[in-house]
């Protein structure tokens, strides 16, 4: 559960067509992964929207 509380991000500008609640569920599926195994998952995620990507990546080190 801590894990999942550390994720939950505030998205203040989400990229259209997703909500903030979206967000929240990509990064709870991200946390479920490994390093290498997220890295390609963002790739994916870059290669359909890379406003998406950005604020899901800018969230990584925080």
């Amino acid at each position: 559960m801590s894990s999942q509380a550390a994720s939950y991000i505030e998205v203040e500008d989400q990229p259209a067509g997703w909500s903030s609640d979206d967000i929240h569920k990509i990064t709870w599926v991200l946390d479920c992964h490994g390093q290498e195994s997220r890295n390609i998952i963002l790739v994916h995620i870059r290669e359909i929207n890379e406003e998406l990507w950005g604020i899901l990546v800018s969230k990584e080190g925080a």
